[in-house]
């Protein structure tokens, strides 16, 4: 299986949509949660593990609408693939 297509079969992370859903960007994401535009990339692909804290703060910043626990669920997830 190439990587796009295994790329393209992923679900799509809680943040991203809420990112998309308000017109927000990576950055302003990043300057609210006090970490990277890579940062954040990551996280919505998938090659990076947020911790427990920054995964809280997610939740935080987002009113709720993106929960802590569906943040590391996904990137469990993708991991156990």
């Amino acid at each position: 299986m190439s990587k796009n297509s295994k790329s393209s079969s992923l679900p799509i992370h809680p943040l991203y949509k809420y990112r998309v859903f308000r017109d927000l960007t990576q950055e302003h994401i990043a300057k609210t949660l006090g970490v990277s535009r890579a940062h954040i990339s990551g996280i919505e692909r998938g090659t990076h593990v947020p911790s427990p804290k920054l995964a809280q703060a997610i939740e935080q910043a987002t009113i709720g609408a993106v929960r802590a626990d569906e943040v590391l669920l996904y990137s469990q997830q993708l991991n156990s693939d």
